[in-house]
């Protein structure tokens, strides 16, 4: 099996039973390499039919509060939800904190970030953003596009999703 698929597979085995009997929906497209990153996500965007999107990147994980989490939070109908999500490197582990408000700073305890496609979107708002046809640095470039819509959010204080940083992965998507 491709290394790509096997964490797809562990990921939607992680997420199914957290969206089992809730107004949950899980799409994704396989990486053919047809499309770039860019475009993949603007399709993915397209065919939600959420009021909330957010993505994934497959070979990350969530935590097993990821769905129940999210959904208490938008409840409030916030433009978008924010929450902790650690970065692994290896051995090394760092916090990252997201906000609307926040300004991008690299502090020796953590990260401070501004939303990006890692945090649940009102799906109207995203769609207004859209991505282009880049590929690499999609996620930059929405996230920048992205903080001028953005008024209201709903902060959980958890960490809710692991960055896994794999340099297979990283030197793939160089192509």
């Amino acid at each position: 099996m491709d290394y790509r698929h096997k964490y797809l597979s562990t990921l939607i085995g992680k997420l199914t039973p957290q969206i089992n009997d809730k107004p949950v929906e899980l799409l994704y497209l396989g990486d053919n390499k047809t499309r770039t990153i860019g475009r993949k996500r603007g399709d993915l965007l397209k065919l939600a039919q959420g009021d909330y999107v957010v993505f994934i990147d497959d070979d990350d994980d969530v935590s097993h509060e990821y769905v129940d989490s999210i959904l208490q939070a938008i409840e409030s109908d916030p433009d978008c939800v924010v929450f902790d999500l650690e970065i692994h490197h290896g051995v090394n582990t760092k916090l990252v904190k997201y906000g609307i408000n926040t300004e991008i700073k690299d502090l020796s305890t953590h990260y401070e970030r501004k939303v990006n496609h890692l945090m649940p979107v009102k799906r109207s708002i995203a769609l207004k953003v859209g991505y282009g046809n880049e590929k690499r640095g999609e996620d930059r470039h929405y996230a920048v596009k992205l903080e001028k819509h953005l008024k209201t959010e709903s902060r959980i204080d958890k960490v809710l999703y692991i960055y896994q940083y794999n340099p297979r992965l990283s030197e793939t998507n160089k192509e």
